[in-house]
């Protein structure tokens, strides 16, 4: 009976590198222009022995019912962050689960930015094998950790930076939303200290690059441009404005 379990896990885990190889494969070229970008691949096995088959104790957040949960565990005497997304917030037909993937190699090597080590895409989505976490994410009681995690900020702290870092930007996006649906985007570029010395040229590179901010914030995944789509039009805008700087 374990032998036949273990043929069929290991049959089920071979048609999902497949699949997931194929996709990851397309996301990777298509992000990279086709350059090699080379990942490790850990297996199923090594996955689940140091998550303990993704057991509850092993888990970096207590809120499990989100899109991706976070683990930590150790892989050959060294600790990793596992980052693993959730099956049933997904289709088949999803891609976030690969743009993850894509993006965090592409970031990985940046300051500020968590190192990618690995992936396995042994599993129905890709898992993801990040460099050992220095700092974990807040969870709704205000600590780090699962439920008998000990509470190391106070609830008035926690309460203060979320209300501070969430609902200011949004009433700020929801702001120039309206001023650009009504046709009356300008009002956001009248700050005279803004405005003072500017070109011709530059208040359009402005004006471009609050409308691209908008494509990116858009509610449909398949309206909201990619990062590399995005990156091009920066550079696009920026390098409109160097030609013609007196514009």
């Amino acid at each position: 009976m374990v032998l036949w379990r273990k043929k069929k896990e290991k049959c089920k885990a071979k048609k999902c590198f497949l699949k997931n190889g194929s996709v990851f494969l397309q996301e990777l070229i298509a992000d990279c222009n086709g350059i090699s970008n080379p990942i490790r691949m850990f297996s199923s096995d090594q996955i689940f022995g140091a998550t303990s088959r993704f057991d509850r104790k092993c888990c970096l957040d207590e809120n499990m019912d989100t899109k991706f949960t976070w683990y930590k565990g150790d892989i050959e005497g060294r600790p990793y962050g596992i980052k693993r997304h959730t099956e049933q917030w997904y289709v088949e037909e999803d891609q976030p689960a690969y743009n993850d993937i894509v993006l965090s190699a592409r970031v990985s090597n940046h300051n500020g930015f968590l190192k990618l080590m690995g992936s396995c895409l042994e599993f129905p989505f890709p898992v993801l094998v990040f460099e050992d976490l220095d700092y974990r994410v807040l969870n709704v009681g205000g600590s780090l950790g699962c439920e008998d995690a000990p509470l190391l900020l106070p609830w008035n702290a926690h309460r203060f930076t979320f209300s501070v870092s969430d609902g200011y930007p949004v009433g700020i996006l929801e702001y120039v939303k309206g001023l650009y649906e009504v046709e009356n985007l300008s009002e956001v570029l009248i700050d005279p200290m803004m405005m003072k010395d500017i070109t011709s040229a530059q208040r359009l590179e402005v004006e471009a690059s609050v409308l691209l901010a908008l494509r990116c914030c858009e509610e449909r995944y398949e309206d909201r441009p990619k990062l590399i789509q995005v990156a091009k039009e920066l550079k696009r805008v920026e390098t409109s404005s160097l030609r013609d700087p007196l514009f």
